[in-house]
């Protein structure tokens, strides 16, 4: 089994263009596709969400060797990727095995718009007898094609993969534990150095306070705000001063969004060029308390809390029936589930702070 890796949205922007991953991210739609001759297809296809020993599978490939299954489709890996920002590579990972040692692959592309792409990525090789979890591309390989962040964000992206018998003898067992990709990309740099981006609550406002150093040829920040942390929808503009030393600017939102928003800055040049700050959550209902989203979780995905004072939060987990199911920290907007990852249903959660004080209540479904 292999460790599940938590990230976080967006990244704090500098003069200096650095490549940064977003994933492994799992998929959250999934299908069979027939192809034509074709000898099996693929059953139990949602199995390969997580890596936890239940399989998708297709049983046994009868005939010659060759002979290949149906396509096993997998996209909506709920991405996130900046607008304006370039993609350097993408790497598919697939945990797969067959016991009796007679599959290998037969295709492995990546889906755009709904389509299968033409590069494959398939090996030779035969699966091993037990899961191993085999890396399709690299960081900076982008499949033989061009890709936007909105390529990616889209519910369509994904991969097919399909088996193939790969030795003769007895009858092929291949199955395929999980699925991720991971999406490598780089902002563009700007003259400019983002020193410090925070969120607040005051009162009935959200305060939005940035410091910067070393600006020379900018035109103007834009205020983002969106509901999902994809659709993003402009706020405010505020002209930039272009100043060597420290220079801090604040903007009010004076009608914040109701429950979870995202903020992020849009840095723009004298030239056009732009690029974005990091991305931070911020919860404005207090008659409500603090929540945990989303609230239909996947394992190796993030649980979040919107928790832009950083305060020091306790979250205990437990049953529907009052089992308890553990309890984790943070000082941060996210949570570590320990304790539960191969649970799968409601969960009840109760956040409490400091001083034992309870600052919210609700539940997650874990699928």
């Amino acid at each position: 089994m292999k460790n599940l890796i938590l990230f976080c949205l967006g990244a704090l922007v500098t003069t200096v263009i650095t490549a940064q991953p977003q994933g492994p991210l799992n998929g959250g739609t999934f299908s069979n596709l027939a192809i034509g001759g074709s000898k099996a297809s693929w059953t139990s296809v949602g199995n390969v969400a997580t890596s936890d020993n239940t399989y998708a599978s297709f049983g046994n490939i009868s005939g010659a060797v060759g002979g290949f299954t149906d396509y096993l489709l997998v996209s909506n890996f709920g991405f996130a990727i900046p607008v304006g920002v370039i993609i350097d590579g993408i790497v598919v990972e697939v945990e797969r095995s067959d016991p009796n040692a007679r599959t290998s692959d037969f295709h492995v592309q990546l889906i755009k718009n709904s389509l299968i792409q033409a590069t494959d990525k398939a090996l030779a090789a035969i699966w091993p007898v037990a899961d191993v979890n085999q890396p399709y591309g690299t960081s900076t390989d982008l499949w033989g094609n061009t890709w936007t962040p909105a390529d990616i964000n889209a519910t369509s992206f994904g991969v097919a993969i399909a088996a193939q018998r790969g030795a003769s003898g007895s009858t092929t067992q291949g199955r395929i534990d999980h699925v991720s990709i991971t999406v490598y990309y780089h902002s563009i740099a700007l003259p400019l150095k983002l020193v410090d981006f925070t969120v607040q609550k005051i009162d009935n406002t959200v305060r939005l306070i940035w410091v910067t150093a070393d600006e020379s040829n900018m035109d103007h920040f834009e205020i983002e705000r969106s509901q999902s942390a994809r659709d993003f929808a402009s706020i405010g503009n505020i002209p930039d001063q272009n100043l060597v030393t420290q220079n801090t600017y604040s903007f009010n939102d004076v009608h914040p969004l109701k429950n979870i928003s995202y903020y992020r800055l849009k840095m723009v040049s004298n030239g056009g060029a732009a690029t974005y700050s990091r991305i931070i959550p911020i919860q404005f209902n207090p008659g409500k308390g603090l929540t945990l989203y989303p609230t239909l979780w996947h394992p190796g995905t993030p649980l979040n809390i919107a928790n832009s004072n950083n305060e020091k939060l306790t979250v205990r987990f437990f049953t529907e029936s009052g089992q308890s199911l553990g309890t984790t920290t943070t000082k941060s907007n996210l949570v570590s589930p320990d304790g539960f990852s191969n649970f799968h249903g409601w969960i009840v959660y109760r956040i409490y702070d400091e001083k034992h004080q309870l600052k919210g209540t609700g539940k997650i479904l874990v699928e």
